[in-house]
């Protein structure tokens, strides 16, 4: 359970999330005691957030490991949702004892790649372009309300924290100069 925002301003992109996760045993860990990051740059020109587990964003880094070139160097929607699609299919192969029918864990990606943003869900395999600004996990309804109300991402984030019993305090934030 979590809060991840995107906001895209005319100088920078900002991606901001809350510290917490929980285990599936209900359990509530803090994210600075596991070292664990729910946003993170990957390389010069790509960055995601993650709502969903954590561990994504170490297969994502083993992707392009595996094969850098995945990743193409054309810039648009669809070459992100082709390295999407490769993704989710490496993350089958690689999930121990998965099955080619087993259902992986849904997630939510933001997507920051060249100073284009998109929103990808695990479940439908739908790639969303944002155009101003976006939230996924638990608090993202109380944080696109605030956005839209003209908080920035910051105190949208420190709101869904307020109002969403499954987002927690400090905020993280990650300034993506375009």
């Amino acid at each position: 359970m979590t809060i991840c925002v995107v906001k895209i301003n005319k100088e920078n992109i900002e991606i901001v999330t809350d510290s917490r996760i929980s285990s599936w045993s209900g359990r509530r860990e803090d994210l600075q005691a596991l070292e664990v990051m729910k946003s993170e740059k990957i390389n010069n020109d790509l960055y995601v957030a993650i709502a969903g587990w954590p561990s994504t964003i170490d297969y994502i880094k083993l992707y392009l490991e595996k094969d850098p070139s995945v990743l193409s160097k054309k810039t648009g929607k669809s070459s992100v949702l082709k390295f999407m699609i490769g993704f989710v299919h490496f993350l089958k192969e690689s999930i121990p004892n998965s099955s080619p029918d087993q259902l992986l864990p849904d997630f939510h990606i933001i997507i920051v790649y060249h100073n284009m943003c998109f929103k990808y869900y695990s479940g439908g395999g739908s790639l969303i372009d944002i155009k101003n600004f976006s939230a996924i996990g638990s608090g993202s309804s109380f944080a696109l309300t605030a956005l839209h109300l003209g908080k920035s991402a910051t105190e949208a984030v420190k709101i869904a924290c307020k109002l969403d019993a499954y987002c927690d305090l400090p905020v993280r934030k990650k300034i993506i100069k375009k």
